[in-house]
Parts: structure tokens; sequence; C-alpha cells
């Protein structure tokens, strides 16, 4: 099964590439929100899609996602970032982040009261970025 997480937009372009090239089958792809996505998918370990906003207090402030290491260290993925009030999907890996920062993350959800903890924050939404949606196949 191929999955992949995007924009709308970015996903209905990478899936017409996919379809153009004959890749997976037009009939077979199915999109449905992330946060369907992750409730409904039984093969997946138990991941959550959650964000919190970064404090001025917080050992993250001024440290890139890169040297913060969300994945090793805590099993998650910064899939956006909300600064200014502006979204930014798929942030670089050398975004520097700064207090007031809101950051979306999908991770193990036994995992993600660790990092917590360690951005002296308190998890504010669980769900998806508006307009983020999960593309797949659909063969399992």
């Amino acid at each position: 099964m191929l999955t992949f997480v995007g924009t709308e937009d970015e996903v209905d372009s990478y899936l017409q590439h996919l379809l153009k090239d004959n890749v997976i089958d037009e009939d077979k792809a199915l999109g449905e929100s992330l946060e369907d996505y992750l409730a409904s998918s039984p093969s997946s370990p138990d991941i959550t899609c959650f964000s919190f906003v970064i404090e001025a207090k917080s050992a993250f402030v001024g440290r890139t996602i890169a040297n913060i290491d969300f994945k090793s260290a805590y099993g998650s993925l910064v899939v956006a970032i909300e600064h200014n009030l502006l979204l930014r999907m798929k942030p670089s890996r050398n975004t520097r982040l700064a207090a007031g920062d809101r950051i979306w993350l999908i991770g193990e959800s036994g995992l993600a009261g660790n990092l917590i903890n360690a951005a002296d924050a308190e998890v504010i939404d669980r769900g998806t970025p508006e307009g983020v949606v999960a593309q797949t196949d659909g063969l399992l």
C-alpha cells in the first residue's frame, strides 16, 4: 500500500502524476482526511496527529527541527508549522522554531507525552491541520 500526506493540491498533483504514469489505477485510489485515515488504519501502530504551541520558556525556542530530531528522540514527524498565523506544510529540517509557533506532528501515541513534556507544553489539538489529506492506493 502506498500512502502519502500533503495539502489537497499537493495530493491531487502527485496523484495525477501516478495515474499518468500508470503507477496506480484510478478506481483503487482513495483520498481521505488524515484524521480519518489514522483512525481507520488497522495495520498502523497507535499513531496520532497533534499540535502544541512553543512557549517562550520552552527548550525548543531557537532550535531547528533537525537539532531537536523529533523522529529519533520522540518518534514523531513534523508535518506543519504555523508561524505568525501562516501554515507551512512539510517545513524544512533547518526551520528554526520560535516562541508562539504551533507545531503539528504525527507520532506514536505512547511517545507523544514525552515530547510534550520536553517541549514544556500541552497538546492543544488532536486532529490535523486544515486541508491536510492522506492518499492511499487502496491496495492492502
